[in-house]
């Protein structure tokens, strides 16, 4: 809408031009020939920014000045001479500018122009979640978009409730339970226009990070780098220490880099609120070989922790141990999720194409399982785990069975292993050593009903009883004599004259009692090498 009147002013100096006017006429021709001041056009230029900032720029002729005004809550005008701007802010709406047009002798001409603020809405909403990796109920939203003015975050756990931030900011919000939320982010232009976007937080208390690569329907993915690494789970080959059904074999080829090595991408980011300790059971060849184990991010590789451990024993299994506690993780994960798993075997050193094996990879503790003895059993550590129970001892001494150096490696016993028994003054003419045999494992004695155990007494011409029974409580049991003192000999029990004894019956522990039927001297026999 535009219009426009003129207006006659009479100012001082008009005064002053009229009295001398009438002393001579001829000084008032100037105005008389003043020509009208006209408003030609107001120009508008409006930031596309969403600031609100408009650029005014009235033009004319015949215009010693113009005053704007701006139409809005503001009431104050400025002055500007012919094609000079004027900036200023507005809200979003529509508003009606005036302008004053002077010309040479004050009159004023009045113009009226209407000017629409519209803001466009905000574009490119993106926004990012960040679990807290010390508190599994807290999240952070962050979110951006040009053209916003600010953002509201809904972290959807209470209605209405939101989080107000300027666009690049964070939200952070502390759930009271755990469940599904929507998120809802609203960007606001600073007017009408909006632009919004949705998505789920699952706030769930996280399950510590466990890798046992048993599920027959897991799909365990390694990606291997370094050159001449393969990777690939296969049946356990070794399941004393670890009873698990499968396992990883490792070859670490040869030539290699010396930082070779594979990763697993993981679902869940690995939330170090849970515990700084991880644990790794590793089979190995040899002694001193560093297994390092490194958490980085997959949004980001350069944001990681990482740790060596070093095998200590031979082709068993053994846990390697990993205490994140004095690394940086709380900066490094901060905003960022722990959520890539990278090993490298032998760091620092070509692969030299050795085998290794490793399994249960675990945010915790661990320990070696308990896989108890078959038969035959040389009590070496690669037979297994043995709970050898004594029992029978005296009122002030126990009586123990366990797993020692063999202290007398001669004759027909130089294994480095051997079992004893000792057996206390006092102790019960009954005392002696319970060994149970592994679950689902039983003696058979379809093919030969013999045992020979070979046996170190102190004394020789005692009995030594030998016992084979089950849990539902059957049992079968012979004595046979030792024949040398202080040297190993072979002892040979044939169960098939034992009282009770039943070669069908399934028998799940055998015991040794020296020296049966007599009290305890204070003695301790040896015993190794029970077999068929």
């Amino acid at each position: 809408m535009k219009m426009k009147k003129n207006k006659l002013v009479l100012a001082l100096m008009l005064l002053t031009l009229f009295i001398s006017c009438q002393q001579d006429d001829s000084n008032t021709a100037f105005i008389e020939n003043a020509e009208e001041a006209s408003v030609s056009d107001v120009l508008f230029s409006i930031a596309d920014d969403n600031s609100g900032e408009v650029t005014i720029t009235p033009l004319g002729s015949n215009v010693t000045s113009f005053e704007l005004f701006f139409g809005d809550d503001d009431t104050n005008s400025v002055f500007l001479t012919n094609g000079e701007s004027a900036k200023h802010t507005y809200t979003e709406g529509t508003y009606e500018i005036t302008v004053l047009a002077y010309n040479t002798i004050g009159q004023i001409t009045e113009y009226k122009e209407s000017l629409d603020v519209f803001f466009r809405a905000p574009e490119n909403l993106t926004f990012q979640v960040i679990p807290d990796n010390t508190d599994f109920l807290t999240y952070s939203v962050q979110a951006n978009a040009d053209f916003a003015t600010y953002i509201e975050v809904y972290f959807g756990e209470f209605t209405n409730e939101f989080i107000q931030i300027a666009p690049g900011d964070t939200a952070t919000y502390t759930y009271q339970a755990e469940g599904s939320y929507n998120l809802t982010i609203i960007a606001y232009s600073g007017g009408a226009a909006i632009t919004q976007d949705m998505g789920t937080i699952d706030v769930f208390a996280p399950q510590e990070l466990e890798i046992t690569f048993d599920d027959p329907n897991g799909m365990y993915t390694f990606n291997t780098f370094g050159g001449n690494q393969t990777v690939t789970v296969i049946d356990n080959p070794d399941v004393v220490g670890n009873l698990s059904p499968k396992a990883v074999q490792w070859i670490d080829g040869s030539p290699s880099e010396v930082w070779a090595g594979a990763a697993m991408s993981l679902e869940n980011s690995i939330n170090f609120g849970e515990g700084t300790i991880f644990t790794m059971k590793v089979w190995s060849p040899n002694a001193g070989i560093p297994f390092r184990i490194k958490i980085e991010s997959l949004d980001d590789a350069n944001l990681a922790v990482e740790l060596d451990a070093f095998t200590t024993t031979t082709n068993a299994w053994e846990v390697l141990t990993y205490d994140f506690a004095a690394t940086d993780y709380a900066t490094q994960f901060a905003n960022n999720p722990a959520n890539n798993l990278v090993i490298f075997p032998n760091f620092g050193t070509d692969g030299g194409d050795i085998t290794y094996f490793i399994d249960n990879i675990i945010q915790g503790d661990q320990s070696l399982d308990v896989v108890l003895p078959i038969l035959p059993m040389d009590f070496e550590s690669s037979a297994g785990t043995f709970n050898l129970f004594g029992f029978g001892g005296s009122p002030t001494e126990d009586a123990v069975g366990q797993v020692i150096d063999n202290p007398d490696m001669s004759g027909i016993n130089t294994s480095s292993r051997v079992a004893s028994l000792n057996k206390p003054v006092g102790s019960e003419v009954w005392s002696g050593v319970a060994i149970p045999l592994r679950d689902n494992y039983s003696i058979d004695f379809s093919s030969s009903t013999l045992i020979s155990v070979d046996v170190w007494s102190p004394r020789a011409g005692i009995p030594v009883l030998f016992k084979v029974e089950n849990a539902a409580g059957d049992a079968a049991e012979i004595s046979v004599m030792t024949t040398a003192a202080n040297t190993w000999h072979t002892l040979t029990y044939d169960l098939n004259n034992a009282p009770g004894f039943n070669s069908s019956i399934e028998y799940t522990q055998v015991d040794l009692f020296f020296d049966f039927g007599t009290a305890g001297m204070g003695e301790v026999f040896y015993f190794d090498n029970i077999r068929q």
